[in-house]
């Protein structure tokens, strides 16, 4: 008579050590891959809104100067622009407008010290634009931006803010 049948045979349920080993230089070699695309995906990201939060607020500076038919002021908090802005009427009251906050990851350079629309939607200057060159902020004090990684917001003497295209690398 034959009794019930044990089979030696393993079951097949689980990983060897070499197989979780393998899987897991596998997954290492892509993750050291992707790191560097995705800190310059955020990096391009920061320039891309402070660009856009910037050319916005100007198209608003310049929108209420219109609606109100009297000069709105567009200053950087602190001095610097990377610290956010405020767009006020330049009255007794200073009716502030819009409260940007600061730009985490970005420098702006070759900025005017504010900008200011006349009722008419000009801008108030001796020159024929105003720009703004918005780069990566260097990490440290060694470390070089590429200024092709730079973006540029311009505004005409005519009040029209437009944003330069960014195959020419910023502002030159």
């Amino acid at each position: 008579m034959s009794g019930p049948s044990i089979s030696l045979r393993r079951l097949g349920t689980g990983f060897t050590l070499l197989e979780l080993l393998t899987v897991m230089m596998i997954l290492g070699i892509l993750v050291a891959f992707a790191v560097p695309s995705f800190s310059y995906l955020a990096a391009s990201t920061k320039l891309k809104t402070a660009r856009t939060d910037l050319y916005i607020a100007l198209l608003k500076a310049r929108s209420e100067a219109i609606k109100r038919d009297a000069q709105v002021v567009l200053t950087p908090k602190n001095g610097r622009w990377e610290n956010g802005w405020e767009i006020r009427t330049p009255t007794a009251a200073g009716t502030l407008l819009i409260d940007q906050k600061a730009l985490p990851g970005v420098e702006i350079t070759d900025f005017p010290a504010s900008v200011t629309y006349l009722g008419s939607g000009r801008i108030s200057t001796t020159l024929d634009r105003v720009r703004f060159n918005i780069r990566p902020k260097a990490r440290n004090a060694s470390e070089a931006v590429p200024a092709t990684n730079a973006r540029c917001v311009t505004v005409q003497a005519n009040g029209s803010p437009y944003l330069k295209p960014e195959k020419d690398g910023g502002c030159t």
